[in-house]
């Protein structure tokens, strides 16, 4: 069987768990291989956010990031890769993706918690500077409604930077998605920085048997 094939039996079986028990399940079967599988499906949807959105971001010991859905932290080490000096902390829901991230030593301090819409993240109101999703806005993940719980932990100013995957499945989702941030545009909640159209898996994936495409975004609170 071909890497990108191994690859795609992986990310297929956390991608379409339909209820979180099941997919926390899933992540940790897969932890321990993930980085390696994600290579395999060529996943760069990571490193591209970093690109589009790094020039963008504080960055100065004083700085804070919040890594939301931080996986095994591949989101923060891009971001150290490319530079960055500031403090991160990191927030993932499933335990054994957490403890790999929180060996890379990339962290201040991390959180084991599920990120949902209708509780507050474990962090103070007002506290980071950036905050940032990658790979973690789809359906039976990261829910829309969660998005004002993060601008809440954003100071005035900071930076709200996340990816959302372009597919016919995950096309739903988007709309919603699309639609709170228009809300919370019109309400002068925030502003959208740039929206950018990047790769996100450079081998075929499941849908249509193409390279996987994402809109990057970088929106202000203001």
């Amino acid at each position: 069987m071909a890497h990108e094939e191994v690859g795609w039996s992986y990310v297929n079986d956390v991608v379409y768990q339909n209820n979180p028990k099941d997919r926390n399940e899933a992540y940790s079967r897969m932890a321990p291989v993930y980085d390696v599988q994600m290579k395999n499906v060529g996943s760069v949807g990571n490193r591209g956010l970093v690109k589009v959105a790094f020039h963008l971001v504080k960055n100065d010991e004083t700085s804070q990031m919040l890594d939301v859905a931080a996986g095994t932290g591949w989101t923060a080490e891009h971001f150290r890769d490319s530079g960055y000096v500031g403090q991160i902390d990191g927030i993932e829901m499933n335990a054994a993706m957490l403890d790999i991230a929180r060996k890379r030593g990339l962290y201040r301090k991390t959180f084991c918690q599920e990120v949902v819409d209708d509780s507050p993240l474990p962090v103070a109101d007002s506290t980071y500077d950036v905050a940032i999703a990658a790979g973690a806005f789809l359906e039976n993940h990261l829910p829309q409604g969660c998005i004002p719980h993060i601008l809440r932990a954003l100071k005035p100013g900071g930076l709200l930077i996340f990816n959302c995957r372009i597919t016919e499945k995950n096309s739903k989702y988007q709309m919603i998605l699309r639609d709170l941030l228009a809300l919370l545009v019109s309400e002068n909640t925030i502003e959208l920085v740039t929206e950018e159209k990047i790769d996100f898996y450079q081998s075929s994936c499941k849908e249509d048997g193409k390279p996987m495409k994402a809109f990057a975004f970088v929106y202000r609170k203001l």
